[in-house]
């Protein structure tokens, strides 16, 4: 089941005009998951979302892009994630650890202040707080988190994190296109109402 929330202000009714208290027209963003196919959300914007003064492309050493090794043997490996070095921000401390055409997964630990937002226009990302807690700033408001905590960020969502103290450390899986939970792994509860009994009175045929 979708539980509707809302924040500020908005229309009796969506996809009609809405005007802030200034009389001044709002615009709406609609923001939907494969079309109108699940979740969907709709925003309300005093400057348009499209007004983008700087994009630019990503180019990460560690992070983004990824190319894979053309050729090797398919043997056990120990991962030491705690020896990668700390620094960067929320961003340029992730560090890709494994990836195929599905999913990518990724460490981090940010020791610096988050100054720019980021936009993951390939997929849904989603983070395991190992240590450390702050909040997330999105278009959708500000989510504050702790020590493992999920943080599921839905693809094309400008955000960026913020640690406290400028510390944490991190697991992320970036799903291409997106993240779900499979259906046999889901808990699905049917209430049915049981009828009141019905009293009948039966006339013996004679």
């Amino acid at each position: 089941m979708l539980h509707r929330h809302t924040l500020g202000r908005i229309p009796a009714k969506p996809h009609t005009a809405f005007y802030d208290d200034d009389g001044k027209l709002l615009m709406e963003q609609c923001v939907t998951y494969e079309g109108f196919n699940g979740p969907f959300s709709i925003l309300y914007f005093r400057t348009p979302p499209t007004d983008e003064f700087a994009v630019d492309n990503l180019a990460l050493p560690g992070f983004c892009p990824v190319e894979a090794v053309r050729e090797q043997a398919l043997h056990r490996r120990h991962v030491r994630s705690q020896d990668l070095e700390p620094g960067g921000d929320f961003l340029t401390a992730r560090r890709t650890l494994f990836f195929n055409s599905d999913v990518h997964v990724g460490s981090g630990k940010p020791t610096d202040p988050a100054d720019r937002f980021f936009s993951n226009g390939d997929g849904d990302e989603l983070y395991f707080i190992t240590s450390g807690s702050g909040h997330v700033e999105t278009v959708y408001g500000i989510l504050a988190f702790r020590e493992h905590d999920y943080l599921l960020i839905p693809k094309s969502t400008p955000y960026r994190v913020h640690f406290d103290d400028n510390r944490g450390t991190y697991l992320v899986f970036e799903g291409r296109p997106h993240l779900r939970i499979p259906g046999q792994y889901r808990s699905i509860i049917i209430a049915i109402p049981i009828p009141p009994p019905i009293h009948m009175v039966i006339n013996p045929v004679l």
